[in-house]
């Protein structure tokens, strides 16, 4: 969930703003909070700076502070949606989840184009199994990233597949890939003649296994017009998902023989044996609150008896 970094326009201390925002941007947390400290010592009433230094100690993870900086940003500006959203955040973040529903929606009031606010209350209204009005609010994530620009034909929105062809995007990384592809069964039951789906090469040999994919593009330059078109991540929507309802054929992804049996000779023999995934992308956004430091972190695990663990990263 994106917070909102706020520059501050004709201030009398604009420049020491613009040196912490700068600050900010380039990783260098600490140069960025004595800038807002001493910007706040010559003016506490700055609520720009509240908030922005609130966003920072969150990051930092120092949540109550964040939390006490947020309230007094609000106390200056408080028909900012961008704040409001930014609080409700961090509210999220320390489980009181019903206020910051009320601070999601306070924002939308304020500003109801504002498609952060809009995805963010649809990832809650999600984690809290509210699906039939979690999907809509998660549709705004199209207006927030703009990962995909429109294609030359319509996006499905729920049409009669008979005999007609969709394509199918993916969205943000592949574990998302992997979790909505799911639905593809569901789609080829409407009667789709043809269903394809752009991937990455490196998940091909995996998507290959779905049932229903009739192609996968792993290069844009093989792209080519369809009756419809619609991301892997909206399909829920589409589809009327409720918590009831989530396709639950599993597996739904397999592997090869060739690699089951190369594995398989790698692989010990006994006991349950679980894979490790320790760490991911660190060029992810988020890659702070996904990976772990070193491995080692992992070492209370090896003393469960019965368990065969294998690791990667």
């Amino acid at each position: 969930m994106n917070r909102k970094t706020l520059a501050n326009h004709g201030h009398a201390d604009s420049q020491l703003m613009q040196s912490a925002l700068e600050a900010y941007q380039r990783g260098d947390l600490m140069e960025a909070e004595h800038a807002y400290r001493r910007l706040l010592e010559r003016d506490d009433r700055n609520g720009l700076a509240h908030n922005n230094l609130a966003n920072l100690l969150r990051r930092s993870g120092r949540f109550s502070e964040a939390e006490a900086h947020y309230d007094r940003a609000l106390e200056r500006l408080p028909e900012s949606a961008e704040i409001r959203n930014n609080r409700a955040g961090m509210l999220e973040h320390l489980q009181q989840y019903e206020q910051a529903e009320i601070e999601y929606r306070r924002a939308l009031e304020l500003k109801p184009d504002f498609a952060e606010a809009r995805f963010n209350l649809g990832l809650l209204l999600l984690a809290a199994g509210r699906y039939t009005e979690g999907w809509t609010y998660y549709e705004a994530r199209s207006n927030a990233f703009g990962e995909h620009q429109r294609l030359p034909f319509p996006q499905w929105n729920g049409e009669d597949l008979s005999s007609k062809t969709l394509l199918l995007l993916p969205e943000q990384g592949y574990g998302d890939t992997i979790q909505f592809v799911r639905y593809v069964p569901l789609l080829k039951a409407r009667g789709a003649a043809k269903i394809s789906v752009i991937c990455d090469p490196l998940l091909a040999p995996l998507l290959r296994t779905v049932a229903g994919i009739d192609a996968l593009i792993t290069d844009p330059r093989a792209l080519h017009a369809h009756d419809y078109w619609d991301t892997l991540m909206s399909l829920p929507l589409r589809l009327g998902t409720t918590i009831e309802s989530i396709p639950a054929t599993i597996p739904y992804v397999g592997v090869f023989t060739n690699r089951l049996e190369k594995w398989k000779a790698r692989l010990p023999s006994d006991g349950l044996r679980v894979g490790l995934v320790w760490k991911g992308n660190p060029g992810h956004d988020n890659d702070a609150q996904r990976s772990l430091s070193h491995f080692s972190d992992l070492a209370p695990l090896w003393s469960v008896n019965g368990i065969r663990f294998s690791a990667c990263r």
